[in-house]
């Protein structure tokens, strides 16, 4: 497993540590499609954190052909970011 800490001197093909992790059989396609969207998720609700800053998305950008898609609404996830925040606030007072 030395070569998940540092997958790109592992892979001269470059292929994203999810794509190596499916060929090796150590994880399927939906535990990798799993693991995205918690990721995903996670970036999300970091960004509802941020005090000050900007973000943007970039309808127009098509997909590559490595990337996996989603199907996952931004608005219910801002609400949920928004009640883990609160759910914070509250656990620390």
């Amino acid at each position: 497993m030395a070569c998940v800490a540092s997958w790109s001197m592992c892979s001269p093909s470059r292929k994203r540590i999810g794509e190596l992790l499916v060929e090796a059989g150590h994880i399927g396609e939906p535990g990798l499609k799993a693991a995205v969207v918690e990721q995903i998720k996670e970036v999300v609700f970091e960004i509802v954190r941020w005090q000050d800053g900007t973000f943007s998305f970039h309808l127009d950008k098509t997909p590559g052909p490595q990337e996996i898609l989603i199907d996952i609404p931004l608005d219910h996830l801002m609400l949920e970011g928004v009640q883990r925040l609160d759910e914070e606030r509250e656990n620390r007072a």
